[in-house]
């Protein structure tokens, strides 16, 4: 088989249109196109950010909100601030939802790039979820703990007196 260069293929040029939409007198523009690797960040920005604090699972009810705050910082010139889509995510995605911007935002993006984005969030959260259900993942998360443990003994037991530190062991023998 013979070989072929890949400056041969001529490919065409990426894409960089855009698409004006309008919100309440505002021009908003709306990106048609996100490279792989923007693609791959956004994903990740999305699931990291869906993650339950507490239990470690996705919520799907982040999930849907911040995958639509996400995509509309991916996509367009509106900009945030910190306090818009961390405290306040909620009360900002009711904003844009009562002013119909979300489902305007939605759907100037091109079909295409939203369902290949919303597919592989959720190949990718089932995937996590799996990984984190089985043995391996388990393990994984016990070796974590055991580090995090093992360095805040350290930090502890670096100030006591040897006296001290023995007695520390004896109590943690003796449990």
């Amino acid at each position: 088989m013979a070989k072929i260069t890949f400056t041969k293929l001529n490919l065409p040029k990426i894409s960089k249109e855009e698409k004006t939409i309008e919100i309440n007198g505002a021009q908003v523009t709306v990106k048609q196109f996100l490279s792989t690797e923007e693609k791959l960040n956004l994903i990740e920005s999305i699931l990291t950010k869906s993650v339950d604090e507490v239990y470690g699972y996705f919520n799907p009810i982040k999930i849907d909100f911040i995958t639509t705050i996400e995509l509309i910082k991916a996509y367009t010139n509106i900009t945030f601030t910190e306090k818009q889509i961390g405290d306040n995510l909620f009360k900002t995605m009711d904003l844009l939802d009562a002013a119909g911007a979300t489902d305007t935002i939605i759907g100037a993006i091109p079909k295409e790039e939203y369902d290949s984005i919303i597919k592989t969030i959720e190949s990718c959260s089932i995937a996590i979820e799996r990984y984190n259900c089985s043995l391996a993942g388990m393990l994984s998360r016990m070796r974590a703990d055991n580090d995090a443990i093992a360095m805040d003994v350290d930090k502890i037991t670096e100030g006591l007196s040897p006296e001290n530190l023995e007695y520390v062991k004896k109590i943690i023998e003796n449990a």
